[in-house]
């Protein structure tokens, strides 16, 4: 030993030693158990294998479950060419390779190292049940929901069918809820660290969007350390947030079939022939701090799709590395690469000797161009409807937050919330310039919403995972909570720059287990295209979100008047403020408005009767139809309806699809605004205007059938004075027109 130094030399046979140098997470030291022979089944062999143990760990309680789930494990259908057999063991040596590169600086305790050899295997099992049992039974027009192009093909092409099947169970997130993983695991032998709430926050960490997995409130959310059998002699650590973030990279890493492009479904059965053959063979090498692929593919749309495979790995590990600079806990995985590259994916020989295909290319869309469209008139023709972008957004986030505050207050002891929803626009000028300000006291967004919704085009807070799993927890309150968001197209933030250069975004996310606020967020985005960095202003905020749009011109006409002649009725408090002019709406109050031909605005007004809540509202004069409490129009060549004497409101369930620009509806309506005009008939009642013999007589004239629902309910109206008139003159029009397909009721009797 040189002198003032340690010596950290081991001589002679020394059983569980650990040399010095840097190592996290705990130094545990057992007797180190009899060795058992290698089991001989492949599950088995394979937790026995896991490069995750140290010597001294006793192995055999986890091969046991290993036993058990291969029992359980259903054979695959033959008609479905998606599922891989091989996947379960390129997971565990995908998880081994992660272990392997983590092992100078971090020996797993025995409870971690047998969640790490477990997990693949219970991930195996509970998503092939699940596609056991209910792929078989999706509907189509459930398939139709996640890819409607691809949906049109699958009466030729039964390998569509089964890659949407697999793609809508993605979407489900109670495939992998707790009590889905409890299902299982009640029929093995249990162990301590192998708990249902346990797997299931690992499970659903695989299928995490990036942002989410990495971002800083679900790691502590997961408590950086937990500790098994604690205050025994096999006192044990436990840290989730690293085990969580291992298996994720390893799953990434191991390329599950169905999670690749839909790229690979256009081309036809071919495809699938040699895919699994191509993706088993893959191997990585890490070259100056990048993961490289080298495969050999069959097809075109192989190659292209495992190119798109690692730019969206890069994307997780470089999210991975600057998770992993903060907690202690995860600076073992700065062991890995932090970049993924193309590396060598190459075209395959055949049996000729030639290359199966000589190079590829994606028909795709030139991105300035898309943006232009998205963010300009041509795709929504008014530079106002921007507006009407901002208030839907901030519903949304209202809706959003009322929900999460009634699940709170269903399963939180001695809570009520005293939230009121709040939604205000203020337009006017300051050192900068002229501004539009929305401000909300909704949901807020965090990091995971900033980067995968709000900043993507074509993303929606619907398609984020953590909504999904919220729904799930939502359906099995007593009562259920449903949210129905109004956002359809994930492009209508970028609507914003109509009407603004630069936008500055201020915003606090709810939390989502205890209901208080996050750090509070700023963000300022220069234009389209551009990078913007997330700050935080606030290591607590108030929760909500405030979007300012630095105008880039005078609006053409107020935020107060565009919102007036738009908005019908509010779900949540709502103003508009700009100088002198101001207008405020309360929650499911109607406001009547006399509308003009082309004002782009509704028509209701007149001695009027609303239904509670803002559904319904009998107008003397006028009509028509809101989505959301906006104004809209039918479909143009809709047979089924007729707007005169009603404003109904579509909303929740029966919100139908609009337009892009969201002026129009794209379905036919009449049966839904039937059937809610019949709900509200009572409301009638204490309007003599609305039931006289004048208003009756018109509805009879312009809206017959609307006439006939009238007056089945109200029988002491049946008579009409114009229906002598009306019969041999729009006979053959109204049998047209007739819910029965017959004349219509009040001019038979």
């Amino acid at each position: 030993m040189a002198s003032g130094g340690n010596d950290n030399s081991i001589s002679g046979h020394v059983s569980n030693a650990v040399q010095a140098h840097t190592v996290y997470g705990g130094i545990h030291q057992y007797a180190s158990p009899q060795a058992a022979p290698p089991p001989t089944d492949p599950w088995g062999r394979l937790v026995h294998d896991s490069k995750a143990w140290q010597p001294s760990h006793d192995r055999s309680p986890a091969i046991a479950v290993a036993g058990q789930l291969a029992a359980l494990n259903p054979a695959l259908p033959a008609e479905d060419r998606w599922l891989d057999d091989s996947f379960v063991t390129r997971f565990s040596q995908s998880v081994d390779w992660v272990v392997n590169r983590l092992s100078e600086e971090y020996m797993f305790s025995q409870a971690e190292a047998t969640l790490l050899a477990l997990i693949p295997l219970l991930h195996e099992v509970v998503w092939r049940r699940a596609a056991e049992r209910r792929l078989p039974a999706v509907p189509d027009k459930e398939l139709a929901k996640v890819d409607s192009r691809l949906a049109a093909r699958m009466k030729e092409h039964e390998e569509i069918r089964w890659w949407l099947r697999h793609r809508w169970l993605w979407l489900e997130a109670d495939v992998l809820a707790t009590d889905a993983i409890n299902t299982v695991l009640e029929e093995i032998d249990g162990l301590e660290e192998f708990k249902s709430e346990r797997a299931a926050v690992l499970l659903q960490g695989l299928r995490l969007d990036t942002h989410q997995l990495c971002e800083g409130s679900r790691i502590n959310e997961l408590n950086e350390q937990q500790t098994i059998h604690g205050g025994t002699g096999d006192e044990q650590p436990l840290s989730l947030p690293l085990l969580s973030l291992v298996l994720a990279i390893a799953y990434r890493k191991t390329i599950d079939t169905t999670d690749l492009s839909s790229v690979i479904t256009w081309h036809g059965p071919t495809v699938l022939d040699h895919l699994h053959e191509t993706v088993s063979a893959v191997f990585w090498q890490v070259h100056a701090g990048c993961l490289l692929p080298f495969a050999k593919c069959h097809h075109a749309a192989v190659a292209a799709a495992l190119h798109e495979h690692t730019n969206h790995l890069d994307e997780f590990l470089h999210a991975v590395r600057r998770a992993a600079e903060d907690p202690t806990v995860l600076h073992p995985l700065r062991r890995l690469p932090g970049r993924a590259i193309g590396g060598s994916i190459r075209a395959a020989k055949g049996p000729d000797g030639k290359e199966a295909f000589s190079g590829w290319s994606r028909f795709t869309i030139d991105e300035e161009r898309l943006r232009e469209l998205v963010m300009g008139v041509q795709l929504y023709h008014d530079r106002s409807l921007a507006i009407r972008e901002m208030y839907q957004n901030a519903l949304d986030a209202c809706r959003y937050r009322r929900a999460r505050e009634m699940y709170l207050d269903a399963t939180t002891d001695d809570r009520e919330s005293r939230w009121i929803g709040q939604i205000a626009f203020k337009q006017g000028v300051d050192a900068s310039g002229p501004y539009l300000d929305c401000v909300d006291n909704g949901i807020g967004m965090g990091h995971a919403e900033l980067v995968g919704a709000f900043a993507q085009a074509g993303a929606r807070f619907a398609d984020l995972d953590e909504f999904r799993r919220e729904q799930v927890e939502w359906s099995r309150a007593n009562p259920p909570i449903e949210l129905h968001p109004n956002s359809r197209f994930g492009i209508g933030v970028h609507s914003y720059f109509m009407l603004a250069n630069e936008i500055t975004v201020t915003t606090c996310r709810m939390d989502r287990k205890t209901g208080h606020a996050g750090a509070e967020l700023t963000v300022k985005i220069i234009g389209p295209g551009q990078l913007f960095e997330i700050k935080e202003t606030a290591e607590r905020g108030t929760i909500g979100t405030k979007v300012r749009l630095h105008l880039n011109r005078s609006l053409p006409e107020s935020c107060v008047a565009i919102l007036t002649r738009l908005l019908a009725v509010a779900e949540f408090e709502t103003t508009a403020e700009d100088g002198e002019l101001n207008q405020r709406w309360d929650p499911g109050i109607f406001k009547p408005r006399e509308g003009f031909r082309d004002d782009g605005g509704y028509n209701a007004h007149g001695e009027t009767a609303s239904t509670t809540g803002g559904q319904v509202l009998w107008c003397e004069k006028g009509g028509g139809l809101l989505i959301d409490g906006l104004h809209v129009t039918p479909k143009s060549d809709d047979p089924t309806y007729e707007e005169l004497g009603t404003l109904v409101n579509l909303t929740g369930r029966e919100a139908p699809s609009p337009s892009t620009d969201r002026k129009e509806i794209l379905e036919h309506v009449g049966p839904r605004v039937t059937k809610l005009q019949k709900a509200a008939l009572a409301y009638l009642a204490d309007s003599k205007l609305l039931l006289s013999k004048d208003w009756i007589d018109r509805l009879g004239r312009q809206n017959p059938q609307l006439a006939d629902l009238i007056t089945d309910h109200y029988p002491e109206h049946r008579r009409f004075s114009e229906d002598r008139t009306i019969a041999p003159k729009f006979g053959r029009q109204l049998t047209k027109t007739s819910v029965h397909d017959t004349i219509l009721d009040h001019i038979l009797l």
